[in-house]
Parts: C-alpha cells; structure tokens; sequence
C-alpha cells in the first residue's frame, strides 16, 4: 500500500497479520493477539490501541553498547518482562515474584530509558495496574516456567452489572473464527444462556457471547467447550479455549487456569453453518464443585 504515513502508535510483530488480513479484505482470525495497523498506514480509519506485552528468558547480561544509556549496560537478564501502557514502558529484569516492582520509563520523552519514574515507590497506582495487566494476558505454558506462574489471574472490579451477556451475530461464511472488529453485526441482543441462543440459527455466521463471568472462589478452574462449529473463547485478553484450528465437529476442548474471585471479562465466538448442527455447550470445574455446566446466574453484562 503506498504511502507515506509514518506509524506513530505503538505496535508489535502480531500486529502484522491483521495488517495483512485487512488489506486483503479479510478479517484477522480471532487467536491473533495484534490489531491492524491499515489506519495508521492509510490515513482512513480509527487505529485501533496495540496491546505491547513480551515475556522471556535470557541468560547473560545486557551488552556494553555505547547507545545504552550506562544504566542499562551490563545487567543481568533472566527472567523478563515488558509492557506498555501509552507512552509508559514497565520492564522487570531478572523476575524474582509477581511481587517485583517494574521500572517504568517514558518510551517518548526517555528513549534511551534512562530515568525510571517508579523509582523510590514512585507511581504506585501504575504499578498496580501493571502487575494485575500482565497475569490477565498471559496464559502459563508447560514449556517454559515463569516465577508468577502460580498467581491467580485478578478479577476485574465493575460497579454496576446486569444478569446475562450481550451477543452480537455476524453473518457471514468464515474460513476461521474471525475478529469482529471490522465487522457490522446483523443482529444483537441479551441472553441469560449463550448455548441456547445460539443453536436457534441455521444460517452462515458467527455469534459473539460478551460480558463477565463470576467466579465464586480463588482456585484452579478447568472450562470445557464442546461445539458443532469452530468456536473460540478469551478470558481478559488471555485466550480460553481456542476450537478452531483443526478442530473437528462435536468435539470437546478444555482448558485449566487459575482465577481469583469476582468478575472475569469472557468473550464467546461460535460459527455457525445453516447445514450444521449447531452445538455450543460450556461446562467447567471448579475447587468445589464437579463439572457441570456453566449456570446462567454467573453471567453478567455492563
């Protein structure tokens, strides 16, 4: 795409497929974490916020470049962890807890990181927000061990709250659970019981189920999504469930994360195809209770 628009906002490698699927005139598969950065390249459009989050692990130490500013050279890596919240950068070295404070530079005024505004206990509230932020992004992996790895993911506070979630349909014949963002819903409206909302369509499209799901008690929670069609869930900006890539029909998925108490953002998508049975069953398991499914006096809605 020709242009000379220079990408001021924030974005990431994951924002790339969604820039790509976009300019194909395709919407972005919804187990991409990034967002399209077309506005911002085109000039047409409202950029959509990138979310900028990055955990690793690296042995050794930073490089003794001259471009670092000196507080910068030669400190030990291990475990770390970047995020950004604006034009504020949080960055852990060497992760001890999920206790660790951040250092917390200005990414535009402070390029070279120099002055860590969180120093002394300094922007504690930022602080705060950062260390719940970064437990509702990221799901543990057997592969690699993090030292929060056994901190349960915040719930989120919410002042007021109706029963049920909101859902919106998209009509359409997807290749894969697809990102809404571009879409126009073709229908909306509120349901206590997403499965049953759900099975009552028999033509091509995708429904999303929105709204907040509350968790009784801190523990480990297993959910189990057994679908007619391709479907997907997020938990925060975490993803759930993912029943798309080679899911196979009728099939059941689960997954097991650990959440403390309160209201937890859920977003539920299923396709639905008009010669398809379409199935949308969601159960889980709790500390204190069997797998049953998800009672509807646990969904809530803004």
């Amino acid at each position: 795409i020709p242009s000379k628009k220079i990408v001021t906002n924030p974005n990431i490698s994951y924002d790339w497929l969604p820039t790509f699927t976009e300019a194909a005139g395709l919407p972005a598969p919804e187990c991409v974490d990034g967002v399209s950065l077309l506005p911002s390249l085109t000039g047409r459009g409202k950029q959509q916020q990138s979310l900028i989050y990055v955990e690793y692990f690296q042995t050794g130490k930073t490089p003794d470049y001259k471009e670092f500013s000196p507080s910068n050279r030669g400190r030990q890596r291990m475990q770390m962890q970047l995020i950004r919240f604006g034009d504020t950068v949080g960055l852990r070295y060497d992760i001890k807890s999920a206790d660790d404070d951040f250092e917390l530079y200005n990414a535009v005024r402070d390029t070279h990181q120099s002055i860590n505004l969180g120093a002394g206990g300094k922007m504690k509230e930022t602080q705060k927000m950062m260390k719940e932020k970064v437990l509702q992004v990221r799901r543990v992996r057997d592969s690699t061990h993090r030292p929060y790895d056994e901190e349960p993911v915040p719930a989120t506070k919410v002042e007021k709250t109706l029963k049920g979630l909101t859902w919106k349909m998209y009509g359409g014949n997807y290749k894969w659970v697809p990102n809404v963002s571009s879409l126009k819903p073709s229908g909306n409206g509120i349901t206590n019981d997403p499965g049953v909302a759900f099975t009552k369509n028999k033509t091509n499209a995708v429904y999303v189920f929105e709204g907040y799901i509350n968790i009784p008690e801190e523990g480990d929670y297993t959910f189990y999504l057994t679908a007619g069609n391709k479907s997907f869930i997020r938990i925060h900006d975490a993803i759930l469930i993912d029943a798309d890539y080679g899911f196979q029909a009728g099939s059941t998925r689960e997954s097991t994360i650990k959440l403390k108490a309160g209201l937890h953002p859920v977003k539920i998508y299923s396709t639905s195809a008009a010669n398809n049975k379409n199935l949308l069953n969601f159960e889980w398991k709790g500390p204190s209770f069997q797998k049953s499914i998800v009672p509807a006096e646990v969904f809530f809605h803004k």
